[in-house]
């Protein structure tokens, strides 16, 4: 750890700083926490939203993706680029063109006009899935305008992220198993997926800064491979609560999401989030032999981020 932590400094002393695009969101808030303190990091956040991390060596720019003087502004001076900043759920289909396509290709735009040295692009493993969703297309969208930019980049694909912070699906289980016995499940249940610790998913961004290999892609995922019965069985023993299982056809999960998703303007969860009936697992051999990869297990991750909770 310590020889990790000296090439952090040195890293940092021969950069200019770096660039992060929703440092507001939920892994862009463990990133910050975890950068080496004498790095430079400026943060591009929307006007109106507030960066709780306030540290001597973070500057703020206000703008988004869509105005471009705030992007060449943040992409001044500064030798890497990390992009996390993306819309994951909304009903307004023209949002996920807007920001994750267009707003990546502005922010490439800015980024070779003013020389960045390295661009880190978070996609999602959501683009192998055969049944894609407007966010697992427009993540393939983006993954192209940053090959064809002739910028050095290294692109993750994380699959389901989870930890302290999460809004999502795995926050809303979590949730759901702590209030009620009673577990619906689209489906058998015997669906895989390897989710990923938020602090793991950090670590790895952080190690692309030193990454030497150029235009790298690299899937991102938990240690072991999980059904989703097995999840709610490893969640539950976790929280010391007995659960039962009842497996509703892929209709009525349907049917019972329905009006959330209606009546939510950026509905958390979703029918097809829910109701994957393939895989969603990956191999990560490739980052754990670049990036030195070590994923915690399920287990840890899951206390860990009880007890931050």
């Amino acid at each position: 750890m310590k020889n990790a932590s000296n090439k952090m400094k040195n890293i940092s002393n021969k950069m200019k700083g770096v660039l992060i695009t929703g440092a507001t969101g939920f892994v862009g808030k463990c990133l910050i926490k975890k950068l080496p303190k004498n790095l430079k990091v400026r943060c591009l956040i929307e006007k109106g939203t507030h960066l709780k991390e306030s540290k001597e060596n973070i500057e703020i720019i206000k703008g988004d993706l869509s105005d471009i003087s705030s992007l060449e502004r943040a992409t001044k001076d500064i030798s890497i680029v990390i992009h996390l900043a993306a819309v994951i759920s909304s009903r307004d289909k023209t949002q996920f063109r807007k920001v994750n396509i267009k707003g990546t290709e502005n922010l490439i735009n800015a980024c070779v006009k003013n020389k960045i040295r390295k661009f880190i692009y978070m996609s999602s493993c959501d683009i192998i899935l055969k049944k894609k969703d407007y966010y697992a297309y427009s993540k393939i969208k983006a993954e192209e305008i940053v090959k064809s930019s002739g910028m050095n980049y290294t692109i993750l694909r994380p699959t389901v992220i989870y930890g302290k912070g999460d809004r999502g699906n795995m926050n809303l289980l979590f949730k759901i198993i702590k209030k009620c016995p009673l577990i619906p499940i689209a489906g058998k249940g015997t669906n895989k997926l390897q989710p990923v610790y938020v602090e793991d998913v950090v670590e790895s961004i952080i190690k692309c800064l030193n990454l030497k290999k150029k235009n790298q892609v690299y899937f991102i995922a938990g240690s072991k491979e999980l059904t989703y019965n097995e999840l709610i069985d490893k969640i539950s023993g976790v929280l010391s609560r007995k659960t039962i299982k009842i497996h509703l056809p892929f209709f009525m999960i349907k049917v019972l999401l329905k009006p959330y998703e209606v009546f939510s303007k950026n509905p958390s969860v979703s029918y097809k989030k829910l109701s994957v009936r393939e895989d969603k697992t990956c191999d990560i051999s490739k980052a754990r032999k670049d990036l030195n990869f070590k994923p915690i297990s399920f287990e840890q991750g899951l206390k860990k981020t009880l007890n931050n909770n």
